[in-house]
């Protein structure tokens, strides 16, 4: 197997996820973004992953290999050589010790939340939208299957309310609702429920992507550690005032504001709106 070396430099990688879902806040006419991530999604479905010890303390290098078909000369797969240190090796199975290469399962679910969506849903076409969805719907329910069949339900305990998850699920892709960010907080639930690894993303990465991240952390604390009902709003815009994604959007554009305005957020589902005071006229 010949395998050629590519520079590269990768700053993070998350080895151990059974799928990696990622979540878009916005598409009306789709986000050049949301073009981008599918095509690493079609990259990433060719990609493998190796383990190995790193060679250095403080800047593992993380190489990449392609290897061509023996038939056709065109990538066949890539090759990702993940370098950890030697106390996080030792707790691996032998056979990934030994090489064994490890997969990864891309989806992507894209809901538009911005007045742009809602004129492409009043006046245009939602279509690549909707087939985004219900595509990667149908690989999150492929690797489920696969995850039954490993047995591997009894390590998380969630096999009932994995299935009930999955069918509202596919039952809010089907409705085609306006702006139906329910499928957003199933998947990204799903995710977890599955131990993968999740991020979300809209343009800019700092504006509805800080609404949407705040809205999950609220819900955990809700859900899993008994926020009551009556916090949840001013958690909610506590986390949105003063914590880290202000902070975010201040090392982006050198402001305090999210780059909204009331027409945006007239057009906003009501739980991705921030407080007052916290956005404004800012660079996006």
């Amino acid at each position: 197997m010949q395998r050629k070396l590519i520079k590269a430099k990768i700053t993070s990688c998350h080895c151990f996820c059974c799928g990696v879902r990622h979540q878009f806040s916005k598409a009306g006419g789709i986000q050049p973004g949301a073009s981008m991530w599918s095509e690493f999604g079609l990259a990433a479905k060719v990609a493998h992953f190796s383990l190995c010890q790193t060679e250095h303390k403080y800047k593992p290098r993380t190489p990449i290999y392609h290897v061509p078909s023996p038939k056709t000369g065109f990538i066949e797969q890539y090759i990702i050589e993940v370098q950890l240190p030697a106390k996080m090796f030792e707790l691996l199975p032998q056979e990934i010790k030994e090489g064994k290469l490890l997969r990864m399962y891309p989806v992507l679910f894209n809901v538009g939340i911005n007045e742009q969506q809602t004129l492409a849903e009043r006046f245009g076409d939602t279509t690549l939208q909707e087939n985004i969805n219900q595509e990667n719907l149908e690989l999150l329910k492929e690797y489920y299957k696969l995850f039954m069949e490993k047995n591997l339900y009894h390590i998380f305990q969630e096999q009932n309310d994995l299935k009930e998850l999955l069918e509202s699920l596919h039952q809010n892709i089907q409705a085609k609702k306006r702006k139906n960010v329910e499928i957003m907080w199933l998947a990204a639930t799903i995710c977890r429920k599955l131990n993968g690894v999740r991020f979300t993303c809209c343009k800019s990465a700092k504006d509805r992507t800080s609404m949407s991240v705040t809205l999950e952390q609220c819900s955990i604390l809700r859900d899993e550690h008994q926020l009551h009902k009556d916090f949840f709003i001013r958690a909610l815009d506590c986390m949105r005032r003063e914590g880290c994604r202000i902070e975010n959007v201040l090392k982006n554009v050198k402001c305090r504001k999210y780059a909204f305005n009331m027409i945006q957020l007239m057009a906003f589902p009501k739980y991705y709106r921030p407080p007052e005071g916290t956005y404004g006229k800012a660079d996006t």
